[in-house]
């Protein structure tokens, strides 16, 4: 939740009998403008349904190897370049790895335009009922965001049994323990991120 969000709502959440916040980086936000009774309960991700194969997604997409997947708005606050630089840091040394973004957004012609090795494939939109296919293919997820509330791609990562690297902001860091089901780095130090996506990469066990 933006502040102005929180701000414009106040008098109306002051009033309810029940305050829930969906992590511990919102409820946070809340206390300051008084509002200190508010429980956690985190967001409920639902089953995710793969009716493709990965065969089939491989084939689609010409993945022949170790697949890096970001699913997301290309927007600001998810981070996107973050992950771009960190790629182009990766694919420098190494060949052996495909960066799979899923998704579109008001982002979509610069990233795009720094999407030049071969080895960064962009899907673009995947209908809900079949994202868990590209989940599937996937050998690490990453969440670059600058901020997030809660953390879905997370989650839902989680649930495909797949292990994240995040960054260490807002509601990522209920989810994402570090060295437990994940990699943590700080926002927006996409060098770090490329050594944690190597790290990852390099240990098929690893935060599984």
């Amino acid at each position: 939740m933006k502040a102005r969000e929180i701000g414009k709502n106040i008098p109306l959440l002051k009033e309810a009998d029940r305050k829930v916040a969906i992590s511990h980086a919102v409820k946070q936000k809340l206390e300051p403008v008084g509002i200190n009774d508010a429980i956690v309960i985190p967001n409920f991700v639902e089953e995710l349904s793969a009716k493709t194969t990965a065969d089939e997604i491989r084939k689609r997409h010409r993945l022949k190897n170790k697949v890096v997947l970001f699913v997301g708005r290309f927007s600001y606050e998810k981070g996107v370049p973050v992950l771009m630089k960190a790629a182009e840091k990766v694919l420098a040394k190494r060949s052996d790895v495909t960066f799979l973004l899923v998704g579109k957004g008001p982002m979509e012609n610069e990233i795009k335009a720094m999407a030049r090795n071969e080895n960064i494939v962009l899907a673009g939109d995947v209908a809900f009922d079949d994202v868990g296919s590209y989940y599937n293919v996937a050998d690490v997820v990453v969440v670059s965001s600058f901020m997030e509330a809660f953390g879905r791609t997370a989650a839902e990562a989680f649930s495909m049994k797949k292990p994240v690297i995040a960054a260490g902001i807002g509601g990522l860091r209920d989810i994402v323990e570090m060295n437990e089901n994940g990699l943590v780095y700080s926002v927006r130090d996409f060098e770090t991120l490329a050594e944690n996506i190597n790290e990852l990469l390099d240990d098929g066990q690893k935060c599984r």
